[in-house]
C-alpha cells in the first residue's frame, strides 16, 4: 500500500522515487483515488509556502525536552542546550548564523529562544536551492499570501492585491479557519487585514446570506453555530474605515420577503442566541450605522401592522424571551434613538386581528421601561441642572 502511493506521488511530480519500484503486490486503492487525495493535499495544506511551516514545526518535536519554549529565566537557554539545537537544526537548513538561529536578549547577554521565523526562511530558502520546487511557487489561498510575506520580501507580497484572495466563496470553504491562524499567528498581518473593506463585505454578505435562508435547516444547530461564528467574525473586524451609508444600506437591504436584516431575525423565530448577538453588533457600532439606520431598521412593519419590538414580545412557547436583549439593546443605543418616536413603535395598525392584539398586549411592559426611562432622563437632567449652580 504505502509503495502504491510512492510511486503515484512520483510519477505526479508530489514525491521522491518509490523505495521498492519492483514491488508486485498492489494496495487495495486504487491509482486515481490515491492520485487524487495527493493533488488534494498538495494544493491546501502541502503548499510551498506552507512546507517551512509544517518542517518548523517537526524540528520543533525533534529538539525534544530540550526546547521547551520562550525561556524567561535569568539564565535563558543555557550553552549545552542552545548548542545542541544549532546542531540539530543545522543537519536540515546547512550552516545557520548564529543570531539567526536564536532571539537573544541583548542586555542580560543570554538565549530567550529559537527564532522560528528564520527558521522558516532558512526552510523556504533550502527547499528552493535544492529544486524542490518544481515551478515558481503560487500563492494559493489567504493564508498562503499572508506566509508568503513573511517569507519572501514583502514588496513582492503587497497588500494591494489581497483582495483576489479573498473569493465570492471565501467563507464556504476553508475561510474561517483561515482567518483565526492569521489573527492568532500572524498579528501584523491581521491588523491590516481586518480592515479590508472587501473582507467585511464578504462576511455581512455570507450573514446576509444565512439569515435570508428559510428551509428546515435554518432552525437546526449547525446553523445557529454558523450564524454566530460569522457575528463573531464580525466584531473582530475594524469597521471605522467604513462608508456609514454603504455599512447602513447593507443592513437595511430587504429580502425577497421585504423584510431587513434585523426583522428576518426576529420573524424566523431563529435560536434566541442569533438575536441577541446581532443586536450586540448594532449596539456597538450605532455610531457607525448612524441613527436614521437603527430607526428605519426598528420602524419597519410586517404586513404593515407589526413591527420587530412587536414581534420580539410575543412569547414562544420553545424559546426564551427575548425582552431583556431589547432593553439593553434601546439602553446601549439610545443616544442614537428618538425617544418620542420609539413610543411610537408600541401603538399598532390594525390591531383588531388577532396578531395585533397580542403583540400590543405583550408591549405594554416594553411601553412602561421607555416611560420609566424617560423620567429618569428628566430627573438626571434636572440634577445636572442644580449642580451647574453656582452660589
Amino acid at each position: 500500500m504505502f509503495d502504491s502511493l510512492t510511486k503515484c506521488a512520483e510519477r505526479e511530480g508530489l514525491g521522491i522515487k518509490a523505495n521498492f519500484a519492483d514491488d508486485i503486490y498492489v494496495g487495495s486503492l486504487k491509482d486515481s483515488d490515491i492520485v487524487a487525495a495527493l493533488k488534494e493535499k498538495f494544493a491546501t495544506e502541502y503548499t510551498p509556502f506552507n512546507l517551512p511551516y509544517l518542517l518548523a514545526d517537526q524540528l520543533r518535536g525533534i529538539f525534544g525536552l530540550d526546547y521547551t519554549g520562550p525561556n524567561e529565566s535569568d539564565e535563558g537557554y543555557v550553552h549545552q542546550i542552545y548548542e545542541k539545537i544549532k546542531a540539530i537544526t543545522e543537519r536540515y537548513v546547512g550552516e545557520i548564523d548564529f543570531k539567526d538561529c536564536f532571539i537573544i536578549d541583548d542586555e542580560k547577554g543570554v538565549i530567550r529562544d529559537v527564532d522560528w521565523q528564520s527558521i522558516r526562511k532558512c526552510f523556504f530558502e533550502t527547499l528552493s536551492r535544492e529544486g524542490y520546487f518544481a515551478k515558481k511557487p503560487e500563492v494559493r489561498n489567504l493564508l498562503d499570501f499572508v506566509r508568503a510575506r513573511q517569507l519572501c520580501s514583502k514588496e513582492d507580497f503587497s497588500f494591494s492585491e489581497v483582495d483576489k484572495y479573498i473569493a465570492a466563496d471565501f467563507f464556504q470553504r476553508e475561510g474561517y479557519c483561515i482567518l483565526e491562524e492569521i489573527e492568532v499567528n500572524h498579528p501584523e498581518s491581521w491588523e491590516i487585514l481586518k480592515s479590508n473593506k472587501k473582507l467585511i463585505f464578504s462576511t455581512i454578505g455570507k450573514l446576509k446570506r444565512l439569515l435570508s435562508q428559510t428551509d428546515e435547516s435554518s432552525r437546526s444547530a449547525d446553523h445557529t453555530i454558523q450564524v454566530n461564528k460569522i457575528i463573531d467574525q464580525l466584531f473582530k473586524l475594524d469597521l471605522s474605515r467604513v462608508d456609514q451609508k454603504t455599512f447602513g444600506d447593507m443592513f437595511l437591504e430587504k429580502n425577497n420577503q421585504g423584510l431587513n436584516l434585523l426583522l428576518q431575525v426576529v420573524y424566523s423565530k431563529t435560536d434566541i442566541s442569533i438575536l441577541e448577538s446581532l443586536l450586540d453588533f448594532i449596539a456597538k457600532h450605532s455610531e457607525l450605522m448612524g441613527r436614521e439606520t437603527i430607526q428605519k431598521m426598528l420602524f419597519q412593519k410586517l404586513l404593515g401592522c407589526v413591527n420587530v419590538i412587536s414581534l420580539i414580545a410575543i412569547p414562544s412557547k420553545t424559546q426564551p424571551d427575548p425582552t431583556g436583549f431589547l432593553l439593553t439593546f434601546i439602553d446601549e443605543c439610545i443616544t442614537q434613538l428618538d425617544l418620542d418616536r420609539l413610543k411610537q413603535l408600541f401603538v399598532l395598525a390594525g390591531t383588531k386581528d388577532r396578531i395585533g392584539w397580542n403583540a400590543a398586549i405583550a408591549t405594554l411592559a416594553l411601553k412602561k421601561y421607555l416611560d420609566e426611562f424617560s423620567l429618569r432622563k428628566e430627573r438626571t437632567s434636572c440634577v445636572n441642572a442644580k449642580s451647574d449652580v453656582r452660589i
